[in-house]
């Protein structure tokens, strides 16, 4: 367990200092995230998502979510946690430390597993990657759409563009 505390805690400054080396007092990034959903009985739907992620000096974690979707933006919303434990709040999901320089964001769903790859160089830049993977016995995706009361199962989803910023 301190072997895994350490790990954090290095991985953290690291991250920390990469961003923000005068002060290492917390890391923020800005990740635009879209991609499109191949419906298995219906039109493709496409999901942006902006995410506004915070990670404390002290391992905490703070994410601002907003979607646009349909024409128009939703509002977003605000959560929080630590580093290796679910965020609280609406959007399931946690945060976990790789290595000094990556960290994931793990969604697990009914069919599946969705992870959000956020990497930085060190010099201030980063870089974010989408991966989704069925679990065993799934060969479709699927989600709850709030919208229509009920499950959506689709294909395997598209990246249609992905971005980061460091600040």
């Amino acid at each position: 367990m301190s072997r895994y505390v350490a790990l954090v805690t290095f991985a953290c400054l690291v991250l920390l200092g990469a961003v923000r080396p005068a002060l290492a007092q917390e890391a923020r990034f800005q990740l635009y995230l879209a991609w499109t959903e191949p419906e298995i009985d219906g039109e493709p739907n496409e999901i942006v998502r902006t995410i506004y992620l915070t990670l404390g000096k002290d391992g905490k974690v703070a994410e601002q979510v907003r979607g646009d979707g349909l024409g128009r933006r939703r509002p977003g919303l605000s959560q929080q946690g630590v580093l290796g434990e679910d965020v609280e709040g609406r959007v399931k999901g946690r945060w976990k430390v790789v290595n000094a320089g990556t960290l994931v964001r793990l969604t697990a769903e009914r069919t599946h597993t969705f992870a959000i790859w956020l990497t930085t160089d060190g010099k201030g830049s980063c870089s974010v990657r989408l991966e989704w993977r069925l679990k065993p016995g799934f060969k479709t995706y699927e989600r709850w759409d709030p919208r229509e009361q009920d499950t959506v199962e689709f294909g395997q989803p598209v990246v249609n563009r992905t971005s980061c910023s460091a600040f």
